[in-house]
């Protein structure tokens, strides 16, 4: 009886912690913030260890190797999404460019150096030189802050981009505009951001250095967004910069001068965001 009571509530913790960041983040219920936050650490070690317990006191009843199975399937899957342990902004060191295509993006830094936007997609976030970029892949939005002497972790994504931990700042900081959740205050200060296709990058600056992960870094599949703020918004998945509070889409072969302090971000997610210039 109590193997089976911890078998089932290591499962339903796990199953608990999980579905809540699922509702947060599919589903759009910016409520579950501080259970998607607070309680997934809790929540994972206490459903693992339940799991382990009610396995070693009934090793022969199959529901006990199915809650560990599930709850360690979980768990291994909020480690992936690095939503339970996230890791902290890796460093960027210029590179020997590989190919990529003359379609791929680049984030073009503030010296002319890239990165490129689908190695930059799987970190979400990078310290490359005396800057901190952020990217999100699936809205498509990027920023660039000059970079903080504290370890910056991308901790639970919003519909528009990444919540980020900054050292012991003590409160989330918008990884698009490097504003505190809670004070409503700059506490990271973002530059101009600009985006290009590699080769139009290429055209302008022959000689300018590509930055990545040593190794070379991994490159993220494209997503489609199925977030209730995408759908049915007219070519969503634009790309295009925020000036101020003011949306427009941009050509990627030619995006022009840039404006201190503007971010890229698709169609869509600038709506989410309540910018104008979208509709």
């Amino acid at each position: 009886m109590i193997a089976r009571a911890l078998s089932a509530s290591g499962l339903l913790l796990a199953a608990g912690a999980s579905g809540s960041y699922l509702a947060y983040t599919l589903g759009e219920h910016a409520a579950l913030l501080p259970v998607a936050l607070r309680a997934r650490g809790p929540a994972f070690a206490l459903g693992l260890g339940a799991s382990v317990l009610g396995l070693s006191l009934a090793p022969w009843r199959p529901s006990a190797w199915l809650s560990l199975a599930v709850t360690g399937g979980l768990t291994a899957y909020a480690l992936k999404r690095q939503w339970l342990m996230p890791p902290s902004a890796p460093r960027y060191v210029p590179t020997l460019p590989s190919p990529s295509g003359p379609n791929g993006l680049v984030l073009v830094l503030p010296d002319g150096g890239g990165v490129r936007l689908r190695v930059l997609a799987r970190d979400r976030v990078a310290l490359v030189g005396p800057w901190l970029v952020v990217h999100c892949g699936l809205a498509r939005s990027v920023a660039v802050f000059n970079a903080p002497d504290d370890v910056v972790r991308a901790v639970l994504p919003h519909r528009s981009g990444f919540w980020l931990n900054v050292g012991r700042v003590g409160e989330l900081v918008d990884g698009v505009d490097g504003v505190g959740r809670d004070s409503g205050q700059p506490v990271l200060r973002r530059l101009a951001a600009t985006v290009r296709t590699e080769a139009s990058w290429r055209a302008v600056a022959p000689e300018a250095l590509l930055h990545a992960p040593l190794g070379g870094g991994l490159l993220a599949s494209e997503r489609r967004p199925r977030v209730p703020s995408a759908r049915g918004v007219a070519d969503g998945p634009r790309f295009g910069v925020v000036d101020g509070h003011s949306w427009r889409p941009v050509d990627l072969a030619d995006p022009g001068p840039s404006q201190p302090g503007q971010y890229v971000i698709s169609r869509w997610a600038a709506r989410a965001r309540g910018c104008s210039g979208t509709e």
